[in-house]
């Protein structure tokens, strides 16, 4: 019996040294579960960096203050068609229905649609001119969207929902089979839509 024992035990000792003798070599990775974040994807974008900070802070030349004081919830989203999403938002208490929110796509060129949403949100008139509007028109197309700088936008009417003639203006410029809109709310001074498209005509 305890000759018996005295071979069991070797033959253990020696997995055991076997198993620690292995190569790095052979034994395989495990797979990583870390996923990719938003911000992490949205970095890789052109090699610029597009986190929410950098975009939050350049749109106080683009929103009233008192909307940017009032977007406390924030959350990314990737979208089906690798996209991704920012997302401000305010909601009314103990509901799940927005105030108001401002969505920004991003894809892998970069800027794709921007969109600020007023439901019920209490807003003061600050009316600008046509030619303040269109400054800020260029200015928004230097801060967002690729080569920017390099567009020539034209006054005229565009996304049918939203246009509203001398209080929600559009500009439209076109480039390389793309077309890009910015609308601007002449009544509150604000830029309210931007979209980046490819041409179907």
């Amino acid at each position: 019996m305890k000759k018996y024992n005295i071979i069991l035990l070797i033959g253990v000792l020696g997995i055991v040294l076997c198993a620690c003798g292995q190569k790095s070599s052979d034994i395989k990775p495990e797979k990583s579960t870390k996923t990719t974040s938003a911000a992490e994807t949205l970095v890789k974008i052109e090699k610029v960096e597009i986190t929410k900070e950098t975009v939050f802070s350049k749109l106080k030349n683009y929103l009233p203050q008192n909307v940017l004081d009032n977007m406390p919830n924030f959350k990314d989203e990737g979208l089906d068609n690798k996209e991704t999403l920012y997302l401000w938002s305010k909601y009314e208490p103990n509901s799940d229905n927005f105030i108001h929110k401002i969505e920004f796509v991003f894809n892998e060129n970069g800027f794709k649609q921007y969109h600020y949403k007023n439901y019920s949100f209490d807003l003061k008139e600050n009316k600008i001119s046509k030619d303040a509007a269109e400054k800020m028109v260029e200015n928004f197309a230097k801060d967002f969207i690729n080569d920017g700088n390099q567009l020539s936008f034209v006054n005229k009417p565009a996304y049918d929902s939203l246009y509203e003639k001398d209080v929600v203006e559009s500009w439209v410029a076109e480039k390389n089979n793309k077309e890009y809109i910015i609308m601007v709310n002449l009544r509150y001074g604000y830029v309210e839509f931007s979209t980046t498209e490819e041409k179907t005509n």
